[in-house]
């Protein structure tokens, strides 16, 4: 990272966001023909503002400001961020492209032709970014400069997808030791589990290795849509209950752990509880409960751990998640505060930022200021300290 720290260009502050309800917008399964490489992209049309909501800020002291000329040109369905070494933001648009947007607010398409990107990771040293779509993983490189990848392979391949249109390879996180983390959903709503390997779960594999070192880290999640690892190691994980109503789950990942999909579910942070139609108390022994819990269909996508310096020192080591969608109690970034209890934490989980439309990509810039893409409106919001220290 360039010892400057990066300002992107921004607009106005605190706009009204365009409510643009988009319903059953689940993209077509199957293989994408392969990423290719873009060029200069043409900006997408404005949403039309239907309800004049906007975000705000949910505890004092913070600002939020809208990014990346995103107001006058969305980006259309953000799911994922991530910066290169240079502080260049990268956008994951569900339509298939990876928008490339320079610290002076220039955008180039870095790769096109993904079938629903979902994760975005830069390796460690390196200008390789990771892509995570359905069906696998792709390393894309802007080997010249020009803000296009001029090389792009496949890195993982036949991976399980997909359960009516979604769960598929979701969020992807490099870790300190080096290797790939990857949350990749099942292929079921609460059916039992089928029999393919590689779904439900947190994986892993090295980046040197590919698939001959993919391994399983934990089991027994239905739809993990993105995960959080923090300097020392741990790792925490969103994970969508099923259709019939269980709630939203945030889960502290352990090695070998399983935490009980599809025959339990946890009922409250701490206690777990038989999934009504197994109805078999046997499967769910020894199976880990989450952290945090939020309200059904509340669709706990986004979560990222805050290392930056900007905030308070309050913050440091909090974790905040996107709560995506429509539903009372959600369309907001709630902030975890972890407290260690044995050999996991306990969690006090607070609203952060309210009013978004529908918010799922969350992540920290290098400017140490937290992130959101907004995937209803095409915005990209950043949320700041402005307060005393």
């Amino acid at each position: 990272m360039s010892s400057a720290t990066p300002t992107l260009q921004r607009t106005a502050v605190l706009s009204a966001v365009d409510a643009t309800q988009v319903a059953g917008a689940t993209g077509t399964a199957g293989a994408a023909p392969g990423p290719t490489a873009g060029a200069a992209m043409r900006p997408a049309p404005l949403p039309t503002a239907s309800d004049g909501r906007y975000p705000k800020p949910a505890e004092p002291g913070f600002t939020i400001t809208i990014e990346a000329n995103s107001a006058e040109a969305p980006f259309e369905h953000v799911t994922s961020l991530a910066w290169d070494p240079d502080g260049a933001m990268y956008v994951a648009r569900m339509e298939g492209s990876i928008v490339r947007v320079a610290p002076d607010g220039t955008r180039t398409t870095f790769l096109d032709g993904f079938s629903v990107p979902l994760g975005l990771a830069f390796r460690p040293g390196t200008a390789q970014l990771f892509v995570s779509e359905r069906g696998g993983v792709t390393i894309g490189q802007d080997t010249n400069g020009d803000g296009v990848a001029e090389s792009h392979q496949p890195f993982l391949t036949g991976m399980p997808c997909c359960y009516a249109d979604l769960h598929q390879t979701n969020g992807i996180e490099f870790g300190s030791d080096g290797w790939l983390y990857i949350a990749q959903g099942s292929t079921s709503d609460h059916g039992e589990a089928p029999p393919e390997p590689w779904h439900a779960g947190i994986l892993r594999v090295h980046p040197d290795r590919g698939s001959e070192s993919l391994e399983y880290v934990a089991t027994g999640l239905r739809n993990p849509y993105d995960l959080a690892i923090t300097p020392a190691g741990q790792i925490f994980a969103t994970d969508n209950g099923a259709d019939y109503g269980p709630p939203e789950e945030l889960n502290h990942i352990l090695p070998g752990a399983d935490y009980g999909w599809p025959y339990c579910v946890t009922a409250s942070p701490g206690r777990v509880s038989v999934h009504p139609i197994w109805n078999d108390p046997a499967r769910c022994e020894g199976t880990r409960s989450a952290i945090a819990t939020f309200v059904a269909h509340a669709s706990a996508n986004g979560v990222t751990d805050y290392g930056g310096q900007s905030f308070p020192s309050g913050y440091r080591g909090n974790l905040f998640v996107a709560l995506w969608s429509h539903i009372p109690g959600a369309y907001r970034i709630v902030r975890v505060q972890l407290m260690p209890q044995g050999d996991t934490y306990r969690a006090a989980v607070s609203d952060f930022a309210t009013d978004f439309e529908l918010p799922l990509a969350v992540a920290v810039g290098p400017d140490g200021a937290l992130y959101v893409g907004d995937w209803g409106p095409g915005r990209i919001y950043r949320i700041a300290w402005t307060g005393e220290q």
